[in-house]
This record gives C-alpha cells, sequence and structure tokens, in this order.
C-alpha cells in the first residue's frame, strides 16, 4: 500500500552539502586511524630529533588530508556537467519499501526505477537542509526538506522514528 509520493529534481547544492558532510567526517575517521601510529611516532621522535619529529607531523598531516581530495569520484563540476542527473526523480513510500523512479527526458529516454526495501538501509542523516537515506549497496537517497510541506516531512519522521531509530543520526 502506497503512502505517499514525491517528486522533485536535485539540485548541485543537494549534492555538494552531502559532499561537505562525507568530507568532514571521512577526514576526522582517518585521523581516528591515525591516532595510534602517530602518538607512537611523536613519542619516539620527541626522543630523536626535532627535523624528524616536524617531518613525521607532516607525513600525518598529509597522509590525512590528500587522499580525501584525490578520491573524489565524482566532481562538482563533472555533476555540474551531466545530463543524467538533470532528470525528475520520484519517490513512493510504501509500507515495507521506498520506490525511486526516474522520467526520462530531452536527454535521457529510458524510464529507470528500483526497489528499496527498509531492509536495506544502513542509515539516515539529517541536516539542515537534506535528509539522507544511506543503502547496502552504496547508494543514497537524498530528499531536500524544501520540497517537503509539514504533512509529508511529519510521516518521514514518523518513518524515521518507527524504523530507522537505531541508524539515524541528526547533524548539525
Amino acid at each position: 500500500m502506497k503512502y505517499f509520493s514525491l517528486s522533485y529534481m536535485l539540485s548541485e547544492k543537494d549534492y555538494s552539502d552531502y559532499e561537505k558532510i562525507v568530507f568532514k567526517g571521512s577526514i576526522i575517521m582517518s585521523a581516528k586511524r591515525m591516532l595510534i601510529p602517530f602518538v607512537l611516532v611523536v613519542a619516539m621522535c620527541i626522543f630523536m630529533d626535532v627535523l624528524f619529529l616536524i617531518s613525521a607531523l607532516t607525513y600525518f598531516a598529509l597522509s590525512i588530508i590528500i587522499p580525501q581530495f584525490i578520491n573524489r569520484e565524482f566532481s562538482h563540476k563533472t555533476r555540474k556537467n551531466s545530463k543524467l542527473l538533470r532528470r525528475m526523480m520520484n519517490i513512493d513510500f510504501y509500507d515495507n519499501h521506498f520506490v525511486v523512479s526516474y522520467e526520462p527526458n530531452e536527454y535521457v529516454r529510458s524510464h529507470s526505477e528500483k526497489h528499496y526495501g527498509f531492509d536495506m538501509v544502513q542509515n539516515v542523516l539529517e541536516s539542515a537542509e537534506n535528509i539522507y537515506f544511506a543503502f547496502n549497496d552504496n547508494s543514497l537517497l537524498i530528499i531536500p526538506k524544501a520540497i517537503l510541506d509539514s504533512e509529508k516531512y511529519n510521516m518521514i519522521s514518523n518513518l524515521i522514528a518507527n524504523l530507522f531509530r537505531n541508524k539515524y543520526q541528526r547533524l548539525g
């Protein structure tokens, strides 16, 4: 049984907002991963040489920051010029799954549809501008809050509270 539907087209800003969240999170995750080796090297360098300490600090800082800039799969420039992302998106909310479909336009003639069971939701993030549903297959559903009226926002909030309480995180 279908409860409600949303139709919208994502903007470049919606994607860039998510990239900022992921960029910040991945830097924090990398820093946490490098913390123990960093502390051990600093402890050794304190007893050895100041120049070696400076080079080790530089190495750790670069090993955390540089991969984040290199590993961007889909840059802003590529997305801005992409004709695939200029498609109307429809989301139907059912009792046990989402149906995300993309309508044909002047660039893409095919209609595509993907069903996501609620069991496929890995986590749900909510920022000031968007609600993000991340799925097990590494896909992402971005719902801009600007397109939601209060009734639909409350329905999505109830869905999150009832089904994804343990997977939900509010950002900022």
